[in-house]
């Protein structure tokens, strides 16, 4: 039971890092056509 508990709260993990990953992304998007 416990190693379905680590599966998930990695796959949470990872699931947090990428919606990171992304929301960065956007934001320099969004910088650059401001600077511009």
């Amino acid at each position: 039971m416990v190693w379905i508990l680590a599966v998930a709260a990695v796959i949470v993990i990872l699931l947090v890092y990428e919606t990171n990953q992304e929301l960065r992304r956007t934001d320099k998007v969004q910088n650059q056509a401001a600077d511009t």
